[in-house]
């Protein structure tokens, strides 16, 4: 588990342990304002690095998704050896033509994050993620490792 949020991270999707962040009430269905900013943002659909490649622990395949119900919900696929990490976007605030604040909520283990996400010429990628409590994993586009998050394209 450790090996593929390391691996996720490096993709820009920082999933270290965060053991001290606090969850939101995941339950709770975002507002029409955060579905209005997620769809005018341009987020609901599957975005990755490579999308003629199929997902893997360094080509994860992230799934925007606003169900029926009106949940907004982030997956992340590493591929079929790798249970699927699930988020609940619980918040969201277009900030800029091309940011985009959101909360998230971790479902596979009840933890939250604040990210910002850029946009350039149709790409998206995490620019900053950090911990409810304040600890930074990912500033100005850098990973805490310092390595780079990379640039998603939409898949469809």
């Amino acid at each position: 588990m450790i090996r593929r949020l390391l691996l996720a991270a490096i993709l820009g999707f920082a999933l270290p342990a965060l053991a001290s962040a606090q969850p939101s009430e995941s339950t709770k269905q975002p507002t029409e304002s955060t579905k209005r900013a997620v769809l005018d943002f341009g987020l609901i659909g599957v975005w990755a690095g490579a999308c003629d490649e199929p997902a893997t622990p360094i080509n994860n395949h992230a799934t925007y998704a606003l169900s029926s119900s009106g949940a907004i919900t982030l997956t992340y696929d590493a591929g079929g050896r790798y249970e699927p990490t699930r988020y609940a976007i619980v918040n969201a605030e277009i900030l800029a033509d091309d940011k985009i604040a959101l909360r998230e909520d971790y479902l596979n283990e009840k933890q939250a994050l604040e990210i910002l996400v850029r946009k350039d010429k149709g790409r998206i990628r995490v620019w900053m993620s950090k911990t409810t409590d304040g600890r930074v994993l990912v500033q100005d586009g850098v990973i805490t490792n310092n390595r780079e998050t990379l640039w998603l394209q939409r898949c469809r």
